[in-house]
């Protein structure tokens, strides 16, 4: 595929969308080089299962192929969700996300070692 020189920089594809950055922003194009995300985040990572991570003023969350921020760009530091599940960290706190389509729970490793097998 040949995207016009309008980018700054352009990842691989992953999930059917690059990555772009442009003036320093970052945002996503589709396999045919149409803006599907514009380029308004601090930073983003790759899309892996559905989601990417997007930095908005130094806080980390997650958007969906349509854009939708579907958790709060609240996080410190936050992995690519795998199953619905990343390690994040929360006011210096790590912890675990699961993240589905009616909620966001949090899960800190001491709530996690209370939790009885």
């Amino acid at each position: 595929m040949v995207v016009d020189a309008v980018y700054d920089s352009i990842s691989f594809f992953s999930d059917e969308m690059a990555l772009v950055e442009n003036g320093g922003k970052y945002g996503f194009i589709n396999d045919k080089g149409k803006v599907i995300i514009e380029c308004k985040y601090d930073y983003a990572h790759y899309f892996y299962d559905g989601y990417a991570i997007v930095e908005i003023d130094h806080r980390q969350g997650y958007i969906n192929k349509d854009g939708e921020l579907v958790s709060e760009a609240k996080y410190e530091f936050a992995t690519p969700l795998i199953d619905g599940y990343a390690l994040v960290q929360l006011d210096s706190e790590d912890g675990f996300l699961k993240l589905s389509i009616r909620a966001e729970n949090w899960f800190t490793k001491t709530m996690i070692a209370r939790v009885e097998p």
